[in-house]
C-alpha cells in the first residue's frame, strides 16, 4: 500500500498489517466464506471498522512512544 502523505502511514499500517489477519484466508464456497457471510449479516462491518480504528490508534501510540524514547536518548 502506498500513501501520498506520511500522516496516513499509521492508518495504512492498521489496514494492510492488521486487516488480513482479521479476515483471514477463504476459498469460494468454503466454510470460512460461509462464516464471513453470517458475520456480515450481523454487526461484523461495524466491529471490523472498530478493530481497524483500534489498530490505527495503537500504531500512533507506538510511534509516539518510540519518538519519546529516541528524544530521551538524544538528551542523554
Amino acid at each position: 500500500m502506498e500513501v501520498q502523505d506520511e500522516s496516513h502511514l499509521d492508518r495504512a499500517t492498521a489496514v494492510s498489517g492488521t486487516g488480513p489477519a482479521i479476515v483471514g484466508v477463504s476459498s469460494p464456497g468454503g466454510t470460512t466464506t460461509r462464516a464471513l457471510h453470517a458475520l456480515k449479516n450481523g454487526r461484523f462491518s461495524a466491529v471490523l471498522t472498530e478493530a481497524v480504528d483500534a489498530a490505527y490508534v495503537r500504531s500512533r501510540e507506538l510511534g509516539d512512544e518510540l519518538e519519546a524514547k529516541l528524544e530521551a536518548g538524544a538528551a542523554d
